[in-house]
């Protein structure tokens, strides 16, 4: 396993988490949805393909959730689900990553970003998906970053507290 560290130094673990990571993994995805600036929702309630990869039923189709680690707790995901509705589109997976407050403009994101494009290419995938709010400067960096390339507008797609928000589409190619 490659040895990981944060842009300040501190040791940082990235890997698939398993069953006994799903409480973690939900109090730290519910944190981050908590706080009304990132995720398109305000708390976090495991849907199918989430259920599938915390562990809690029986997989169906290329999916994978990656956890960073520092300090003793998961801090961040990074959550690639492969297309299952469509039989012709099952070459294409949508990508979802989030940080914890304290842990972020660290490299976290990168790292977990990272490894999730080397995993999509193994599993032979050819294009990436996701999403973001427009005004979410820190993942659009780091998705643009990574190669990642602005295909789509969605303007006024969200409602947050009155103010109206755009919603981006991303992808890119393997």
């Amino acid at each position: 396993m490659e040895r990981l560290f944060t842009s300040d130094g501190r040791p940082l673990v990235v890997r698939p988490a398993t069953p006994p990571d799903a409480p973690q993994v939900i109090a730290t995805v519910d944190a981050v949805c908590r706080e009304r600036r990132y995720m398109m929702t305000d708390r976090f309630t495991p849907g199918p393909d989430w259920q599938e990869v915390l562990g809690l039923v029986p997989p169906s189709g290329w999916k994978l959730l990656l956890i960073a680690e520092c300090e003793g707790r998961i801090v961040g995901w990074c959550r690639v689900f492969a297309e299952t509705v469509s039989p012709f589109a099952r070459h294409v997976a949508d990508v979802g990553i989030g940080v914890i407050r304290p842990y972020r403009e660290i490299g976290i994101g990168t790292h977990l970003l990272r490894q999730a494009i080397r995993s999509a290419k193994k599993a032979r995938l050819e294009k990436l998906t996701a999403t973001a709010f427009a005004t979410n400067e820190r993942a659009l960096n780091l998705f643009i970053g990574r190669g990642f390339k602005v295909t789509g507008r969605r303007y006024r797609q969200f409602n947050l507290d009155g103010r109206y928000i755009d919603e981006l589409m991303l992808e890119r190619f393997l």
